[in-house]
């Protein structure tokens, strides 16, 4: 299981990448209002060759929000995840041009 827990803050939205080898790379994030949104370098994480994005929600549960959607869309071949302020993490992947909820983020 990749654990993402150490890296979810009450102040601001961390973000990252998971590699190949499951490693986690924390990249820094670059949105202007870090409190509510990340954003990432998106040639800084192509040139990671990740499997899997992350990122944190300070104030909330791993709810996929509408930024969040159109976000994984543009990226289908890698899993998502989101950590929560709950303690839960969950995966989302793209099938078929939806973002979906994967029923067990600990297989994912």
């Amino acid at each position: 299981m990749i654990d993402l827990q150490p890296y979810w803050s009450p102040d601001v939205e961390h973000c990252g990448v998971i590699l190949k080898d499951l490693s986690i790379v924390q990249l820094p994030n670059l949105s202007p209002t870090p409190t509510e949104s990340f954003e990432m370098d998106v040639e800084q994480v192509l040139a990671l060759d990740p499997i899997a994005t992350w990122h944190t929600h300070p104030r909330t549960g791993p709810n996929l929000s509408a930024p969040d959607y159109l976000l994984y869309l543009q990226h289908p071949k890698l899993w998502h995840y989101i950590v929560g302020c709950t303690g839960e993490t969950w995966c989302y992947f793209v099938e078929d041009g939806v973002v979906l909820l994967h029923e067990d983020p600990d297989q994912a």
